[in-house]
């Protein structure tokens, strides 16, 4: 549609919604807020679902039949926003999603990153049909700054359950959840070498320096 076309037009009307829900929340915490644009034009704001902030367990979950592995987020996405209610109101932070090999695709509503042991990370090849993570590119750019850095070497891969418990680390990278390391799979608890608690940890520093920047 139009708005599509003038790109100038289109920011003027999401700063003008986000002024008005602003405007609507004062003195309001600070939330995170999902932008949708239909074919139509129809411009609406929707609040993030509450994360879990000290919740470091996850379960894994049959990739949903309803929801395409296509790579990008599609309708009908709301069967994806069931699963992460249901993540939080289980106390998790969220779903690692497998396929019928039991090949972890994605999560519900963050991208899986396994470090194995020797301190390699690997990510769900995109070919599986999970989403791209604006959040991993965003790490991967800034790793590129630091020179010598983990997530540099970042390779597209498959793997399931059973690797990320052979004393691999788990993290879960996403815009609401940030880079969450986490502690048990389905009541298995992970136990890292030390050389994944060291990529881990770069990781992390480096999401931390992303987010303090000014």
């Amino acid at each position: 549609g139009y708005a599509l076309r003038d790109k100038t037009a289109l920011t003027n009307r999401v700063l003008a919604a986000l002024r008005q829900f602003q405007d609507a929340r004062s003195g309001a915490a600070p939330i995170l807020l999902r932008i949708s644009l239909s074919r139509g034009a129809d411009l609406s704001l929707h609040p993030r679902l509450h994360e879990s902030p000290n919740s470091r367990t996850v379960a894994l979950r049959p990739w949903p039949s309803g929801i395409p592995r296509c790579g990008f987020k599609i309708e009908p996405w709301h069967e994806m926003r069931v699963l992460t209610r249901e993540a939080r109101s289980s106390g998790l932070a969220g779903f690692l999603l497998a396929d019928a090999n039991q090949i972890i695709v994605d999560a519900d509503a963050a991208t899986p990153l396994w470090v194995d042991a020797t301190g390699a990370v690997h990510i769900p090849d995109p070919l599986l049909g999970g989403v791209r993570s604006n959040t991993v590119k965003r790490l991967c750019v800034a790793a590129e700054r630091v020179g010598s850095h983990p997530l540099n070497r970042l390779q597209p891969g498959s793997f399931g359950l059973a690797d990320v418990l052979r004393r691999g680390g788990l993290l879960l990278v996403g815009t609401g959840l940030g880079v969450r390391r986490i502690e048990s799979v389905d009541g298995c608890e992970l136990a890292p070498s030390p050389e994944a608690l060291v990529t881990i940890q770069a990781i992390e520093e480096t999401f931390h320096g992303l987010i303090t920047q000014p």
